[in-house]
């Protein structure tokens, strides 16, 4: 990967327990060669949450953008029921698909 190109990180996953998986979320931390795109929060497919780019503001939506511990990291709260500030329910033989975009901090885009 260039400096000057752009990225895109899916994560994707599913529920192939015997039954439901409850207060479900997705937590990715992003690498500290990389800065978060503002705008780019988006849940393509995921039990109980409407599909579409989220905005990247705590309880605004099922998304958010933050910094821990100089960590930046995004999180999106899926399953049926979810929240802004909670996971939902993901049923059995269910699958999610998130992505967000990182640009590279020597030539952000």
């Amino acid at each position: 990967v260039n400096p000057s190109e752009a990225l895109t990180y899916s994560i994707s996953g599913s529920n192939l327990g015997q039954g439901p998986a409850n207060n479900c979320y997705i937590v990715d931390t992003l690498p500290s060669s990389v800065t978060f795109v503002p705008g780019t929060l988006e849940v393509v497919y995921a039990p109980g949450v409407t599909s579409g780019f989220k905005t990247d503001a705590y309880g605004d939506d099922n998304a958010f953008v933050a910094t821990n511990n100089n960590k930046t990291y995004v999180k999106f709260f899926i399953g049926n029921g979810a929240t802004p500030v909670s996971g939902g329910t993901v049923p059995t033989d269910s699958a999610l698909v998130a992505k967000y975009c990182p640009a590279s901090k020597d030539n952000p885009l």
